[in-house]
């Protein structure tokens, strides 16, 4: 019975390693860098029930071929008369960069970094630790199960 237990383990712990490899080399990978004109920047006001006056603003900018979450300062650039870059992951179809033409530097949306190299850095990392030195983390590890499938669905979505 106990060898039938280390032996699911073992399986689940390297289908997650593996879902962790396919994000993160999706984040990771070039991808299709397409150059293209902002049409318009959207201006959300998203509620929350927060210190934070219970509301804050998300951007998104708008393109001939896709929308995409940008940052304030983006937002606040002078986006008009300029051409835009932006790398799109070849898995998932998500914008992993962008950047003005002008601009030299690449910006990146935080949600964007969290949901392609956080969760399943941290992922593989709890996993690695709990194989390599027989920690007991089931709880922590059942919890990065929990927020790769979230992730997935994120991503998918």
């Amino acid at each position: 019975m106990l060898m039938l237990k280390n032996k699911t383990i073992l399986i689940l712990n390297s289908l997650f390693c593996l879902l962790s490899l396919v994000i993160l080399i999706d984040f990771v990978w070039p991808g299709k860098v397409i150059h293209d004109e902002v049409l318009d920047v959207i201006t959300e006001k998203q509620k929350s029930y927060n210190a934070a006056q219970n509301h804050h603003y998300s951007y998104r900018a708008v393109t001939n071929k896709h929308e995409f979450w940008v940052s304030k300062e983006f937002s606040r650039s002078n986006w008009e008369s300029e051409k835009i870059e932006y790398s799109v992951s070849t898995l998932f179809k998500e914008v992993n960069w962008y950047q003005l033409r002008t601009s030299e530097s690449k910006s990146f949306y935080s949600l964007r970094i969290v949901s392609g190299a956080v969760i399943p850095l941290l992922a593989l990392l709890v996993i690695f630790i709990s194989f390599q030195f027989k920690k007991k983390l089931e709880v922590l590890i059942f919890v990065f199960y929990v927020l790769l499938i979230l992730d997935l669905v994120f991503l998918i979505l």
